[in-house]
């Protein structure tokens, strides 16, 4: 009876332990990345990069475009350049706390952060082009 006991109580140990190694792997981090997941993951973060990389290059184009045409936008615009700037860092800060932290459920962080990175996106394109056309019309 005490062998059974043993066994009976080794064998628990063991599926228990073995369970909490199963409930580890399937997580990044934090969060419910399973581990055929974690290189989607990180070639979406990756692809990730590049779009706010690009935003930065146009957030420093617009800092240019304010700054040289201070005399003819309205302080609005300026602002507006100021809140596109404040999106992308918290945008950033977003990312790289999911990628340190990653607490939730990553394909809602996805779908989540799609959206916003995209709506950033939108107001980036049509705040370069619209200042673009200015800095053209006032340096001609």
């Amino acid at each position: 009876m005490k062998n059974l006991v043993l066994i009976a109580c080794s064998l628990l140990v063991v599926s228990f332990v073995s369970g909490q190694t199963l409930a580890k792997k399937s997580h990044y981090k934090n969060s419910t990345v399973d581990q055929m997941s974690v290189p989607v993951f990180q070639s979406y973060v990756a692809e990730v990069e590049k779009r706010i990389s690009f935003n930065e290059q146009q957030l420093s184009d617009l800092r240019f475009f304010v700054i040289n045409l201070q005399s003819t936008i309205s302080p609005k615009i300026a602002g507006k350049v100021k809140e596109l700037q404040a999106e992308a860092a918290e945008l950033q800060t977003d990312l790289n706390n999911f990628k340190l932290y990653g607490i939730g459920d990553w394909r809602d962080f996805q779908k989540e952060f799609n959206a916003d990175l995209l709506s950033l996106s939108t107001d980036l394109d049509y705040m370069h082009s619209a200042l673009v056309k200015d800095y053209l019309l006032a340096n001609n």
